[in-house]
């Protein structure tokens, strides 16, 4: 973590291209010492809540979760991954700032997939406009009006270093943020 606070430091005296970050980012979590030990996603997901209930309380929305029983462990990093499972939950929350509050309420899941992994994701009920979903994940993107555009770059770069995936989509219940970790065993299934 020291590094990745390095390179963002960096970042705001150099003025690199949004090109430069993930690259590096990648770079640096590719060269860096982690643990991979065994993480079970439903554990996780419960500590993502607890993480994220003051802020849910401060902008008055409801957060559930939906856990798999049957989701296997995952081999990862544990602090990496603790910093990946908040983003997609703060970018909900505060985009249902004008929602109102009845609906505001974000669902942590998690759930086995096809492609034999596991992960989770965040369902609000709020949408993504569809031309920005191509782009969320990009450095320096932002629909935040003083947004820095680097939290879903970073967590894009440590879920693919962990073998994963991360994506977006938008739908009739609002917008739903995924990503995939492969399974701790071979053939197990697990997803998002």
């Amino acid at each position: 973590m020291d590094e990745m606070s390095k390179i963002l430091a960096e970042l705001r005296e150099e003025d690199l291209t949004a090109d430069d970050l993930p690259r590096r980012l990648h770079a640096l979590l590719s060269s860096t010492r982690w643990t991979r030990e065994p993480i079970d996603l439903n554990t996780a997901t419960a500590d993502v809540l607890r993480f994220l209930e003051a802020e849910a309380r401060r902008r008055n929305v409801e957060l559930a979760s939906d856990p798999d029983p049957s989701i296997p462990s995952v081999l990862g990093d544990r602090v990496h991954l603790q910093q990946v499972a908040p983003e997609p939950g703060h970018h909900a929350m505060e985009a249902m700032a004008d929602t109102p509050a009845d609906l505001r309420r974000v669902v942590v899941l998690t759930a086995r997939n096809h492609r034999r992994r596991a992960g989770f994701g965040d369902r609000p009920r709020h949408g993504i406009a569809p031309a920005a979903l191509p782009r969320l994940f990009e450095a320096f993107f932002t629909t935040k009006e003083n947004g820095e555009g680097l939290g879903l770059s970073i967590a894009k770069s440590i879920v693919e270093t962990h073998g994963g995936q991360i994506w977006a989509e938008a739908g009739e219940a609002g917008a739903t943020f995924r990503f995939t970790l492969p399974g701790e065993k071979a053939g197990a299934a697990a997803g998002a």
